[in-house]
């Protein structure tokens, strides 16, 4: 596309770099969601907005949330993106996380699975298996974790989470 008009990967690459920030704004917010206006058949760029209201949310926790410029929450962006790629491994696993957060445990597995079925990264199996450990089910928890490892080696995410498993640290109360 022309330099008014940057490609649908071009924003991605420049606007993706908002994930890694010490605080998002409302203002990456904007952007990203005016680059979802400007490429609405985007899973990657739908994923990365709910992955922004996301983490304004979490460190927020105020009214200040409801002034972000979108009309969406982080789950409504996922699912979009799974709309219009229901193979989006990233997007799957998102909709795990926030769906752990709000310990509704048994759509987050399914999630995680899902995200693990389009091959996912580590981060679903330890999600995975930080809700097998909160469903009670510890012995599966440590099996997922070692599924994960079999496919990433010494992963310190899934190290790290076993490790928590493996002293209850997720063990239902």
């Amino acid at each position: 596309m022309s330099a008014d008009h940057p490609s649908e990967d071009e924003l991605f690459q420049k606007l993706v770099e908002y994930r890694s920030l010490e605080h998002v704004r409302a203002c990456h917010v904007g952007e990203v969601n005016q680059a979802v206006q400007t490429y609405p058949r985007s899973a990657k760029l739908w994923n990365l907005l709910g992955d922004l209201i996301h983490l304004i949310a979490i460190s927020l926790r105020s009214g200040e949330f409801a002034d972000l410029p979108t009309d969406f929450d982080e789950l409504d962006c996922y699912r979009r993106a799974i709309q219009i790629d229901d193979t989006y491994a990233e997007a799957w696993e998102s909709i795990g996380f926030v769906l752990d957060i709000k310990d509704k445990l048994k759509t987050a597995k399914r999630a995680f699975l899902k995200a693990i079925e389009h091959e996912g990264s580590a981060y679903c199996y330890a999600g995975l298996a930080r809700v097998e450990a909160q469903l009670g089910r510890r012995t599966e928890a440590i099996e997922v974790i070692e599924a994960g490892l079999d496919l990433f080696p010494q992963n310190e995410v899934l190290e790290s989470k076993r490790r928590e498993i493996e002293e209850g640290s997720w063990d239902p109360d």
